[in-house]
């Protein structure tokens, strides 16, 4: 049995290692209380610095040295491992165990969420969003950069940059203002420092560039007309530009005795939040079906497009789960929404393929949820097991008997 030690560093040693070797599990509101104190009091102390009051050295471009965990920006990037659950490695010196530790045992169970769902490594050059929780940032960019092992190769470098490439894409989609990069890849995957400073300036200079040149309407216009088939890719920018963004006023107004209760910052990350109970969770994922899948007015982006796609033979690939291709118009059979639809439950499991509509029971559960949960009989269950329950096609929270469960496992 480990004895407790008596001095104040030697307890923050101990508690840290503790948090960095333990398994994504959900924990106590009353944990959470004690450690959020205890972090935010820690951060505070080491002196948080606002992205606001820094000088550019160039245009809109920053350079600043110090410690991202008490950076206040929209945005902060972690140079993460393809396991995406930060390090657990105790009190390594790392940039993935500093921003997992400072930001609380919740991120991890949010990370192991988001793996949980993807089900295979993250790729090295991509990048995961999730809530920064206890540091003063909103959002943390996880990204895997290129290990160098010998002789730096182009596509180590090609690597690099389509890590800074994915976060910038990410943060556009999430309409991040501000975001500061580490120095990705430079520590432990031993990326060299003034090469990788040469590829971390370029790219997002050149990001900048294309996105304030933007592409000539008249040239995409004479694109389509000319073109014999159009694939449409669609993601979250599209619903965002349509007025159906998961931040901001909307999330602000629709959600406010949540954030009042979990402190959530977003839409989003509030679906990985590990919920105490299904009643819970299903409060929340109901009133965020309801919202962002029933009740929302067809965007003006979506309605324009029926009319480009006039006589043209197209197809659409599209993340978005919210049925607004549908809602304008598309047919299904033009569609591929590779994420799922909120509108769909599928067994957990799954053991069958089949998808069911959800409408009539997300009604009843947003209308007859108090004080943040829904009645206990309105919990959606497998009709073929009977045991398990349904989620929304794309989300990974589930429910067992024993509790929360992700992939269909039961933590």
């Amino acid at each position: 049995m480990t004895k407790i030690p008596t001095d104040t560093e030697d307890k923050w040693r101990l508690f840290r290692a503790l948090v960095n070797t333990r398994e994504p599990s959900p924990v106590s509101d009353k944990f959470l209380t004690v450690q959020d104190e205890l972090l935010q009091s820690l951060i505070t102390e080491k002196g948080i610095t606002d992205i606001a009051d820094l000088r550019p050295v160039h245009s809109n471009l920053h350079l600043w040295r110090g410690d991202i965990t008490t950076l206040k920006a929209d945005a902060i990037v972690n140079a993460a491992n393809n396991a995406m659950l930060g390090c657990f490695v105790p009190s390594h010196a790392c940039i993935d165990n500093a921003i997992h530790t400072f930001a609380g045992v919740q991120l991890r169970l949010e990370c192991a969420a988001i793996m949980e769902w993807q089900s295979f490594p993250e790729p090295t050059g991509q990048a995961k969003i999730t809530a920064a929780f206890n540091l003063p940032s909103k959002y943390i960019l996880h990204t895997v950069g290129p290990i160098i092992t010998g002789k730096l190769t182009q596509n180590d470098c090609d690597m690099l940059a389509s890590c800074y490439s994915s976060c910038l894409d990410l943060a556009e989609q999430n309409k991040i203002v501000s975001i500061a990069f580490c120095c990705i890849s430079t520590g432990e995957f031993h990326f060299p420092n003034e090469k990788a400073a040469e590829i971390a300036i370029k790219t997002v200079r050149q990001y900048i560039a294309e996105r304030q040149s933007g592409i000539k309407i008249d040239d995409l216009k004479t694109a389509i007309e000319n073109a014999e088939a159009i694939i449409i890719g669609a993601g979250a920018g599209l619903s965002t530009s349509g007025g159906l963004s998961y931040v901001g006023e909307r999330f602000d107004k629709e959600f406010a005795d949540f954030i009042e209760k979990y402190h959530f910052r977003d839409m989003y990350s509030a679906t990985f939040y590990p919920y105490n109970s299904p009643e819970e969770y299903w409060a929340y994922m109901s009133r965020h079906i309801y919202l962002n899948r029933y009740a929302a007015p067809v965007g003006k982006p979506y309605l324009a497009l029926p009319e480009l796609m006039k006589d043209k033979d197209f197809f659409i690939i599209t993340t978005n789960v919210d049925h607004q291709f549908q809602k304008a118009g598309f047919d299904k059979s033009r569609l591929f929404y590779t994420q799922g639809d909120y509108g769909l439950w599928q067994c957990s499991v799954p053991c069958h393929k089949k998808t069911y509509d959800n409408e009539e029971t997300v009604m009843r559960m947003v209308k007859e949820q108090m004080d943040l949960r829904i009645p206990t009989e309105l919990i959606p269950h497998c009709p073929v097991r009977k045991t398990n329950v349904y989620e929304p096609s794309l989300r990974p929270y589930l429910y067992s008997g024993r509790g929360m469960a992700s992939g269909g496992k039961a933590l």
